[in-house]
């Protein structure tokens, strides 16, 4: 083989050798498809509660109108964590929800929601809201803090 076949192979070669490197090297790790552009889930706002004993009726509203393809699939998540009266709460401390109620998204004029959701005497709650759609979970609501007492507490 003369010298220019020589350089011609080696060249040829290398070529295909970076040719196969980089078309496996990619440009980073791949994921499933994003869609083109989709709308956020609207925030849970106004989040109050109130002791109807044995009940906390708890109400809340969007901070925006859902589109009407978000509302087909759209439901509230009512999340609660609850600490005995007796014991001081803890301020800063980690509290532990647990989803207490489901309900669908029904598209209201006034924009208000309420749930009256079960409760034990003698407990402190810790209520707050997500708006859950196929599309991701919103950011979670303001959390709404409710006594639930067995006798009306004395105060000095």
């Amino acid at each position: 083989m003369s010298k220019r076949g020589k350089t011609t192979f080696w060249l040829g070669l290398s070529v295909i050798g970076w040719l196969c490197v980089l078309s496996f090297a990619g440009c980073g790790v791949k994921g499933p498809p994003k869609p083109l552009w989709q709308r956020p889930v609207p925030r849970v706002v106004d989040l109050a509660g109130v002791v109807q004993a044995p009940w906390v009726k708890l109400t809340w509203s969007l901070s925006e109108p859902l589109h009407r393809t978000q509302a087909k699939h759209a439901k509230f998540v009512i999340y609660g964590a609850k600490s005995s009266l007796e014991m001081e709460v803890c301020q800063g401390c980690l509290q532990v929800f647990e989803k207490m109620a489901t309900i669908g998204y029904v598209d209201r004029d006034d924009n208000r929601y309420e749930l009256q959701v079960p409760v034990e005497s003698d407990y402190h709650y810790v209520f707050k809201v997500n708006l859950v759609m196929p599309g991701g979970t919103g950011p979670d609501s303001d959390l709404v803090d409710v006594d639930v007492w067995s006798r009306t507490p004395v105060t000095d």
